[in-house]
């Protein structure tokens, strides 16, 4: 099975994606002040205000929970078949 993301229009007037918005909110863009300087967004209609601010406090959740609360203190290179994992070791997985 594949995994087909879409992406959303936010801003028609801009042709701006919810992708492209959370890309840039990475990139450090992660106010609307800093998306409408940069990219134009919400400077025409300003229809897609509230969604784009929706998207960057959903950004800002998910970047904060990423973060592990314990570190890994081990690689899972280090480990080999033959070896066996130490039972303190924590493995996250984040699907979004």
């Amino acid at each position: 099975h594949k995994l087909v993301l879409h992406a959303m229009y936010i801003c028609i007037c801009k042709s701006i994606t919810d992708t492209q918005i959370r890309a840039a909110a990475d990139a450090g863009f992660n106010s609307l002040g800093k998306l409408k300087k940069k990219y134009g967004l919400a400077s025409c209609c300003g229809s897609c205000v509230e969604m784009t601010q929706a998207i960057l406090n959903d950004n800002t959740q998910k970047s904060a929970i990423q973060e592990p609360i314990y570190p890994l203190q081990h690689k899972l290179s280090d480990y080999t078949p033959q070896k066996n994992m130490p039972h303190n070791v924590m493995i996250i997985l984040t699907f979004f």
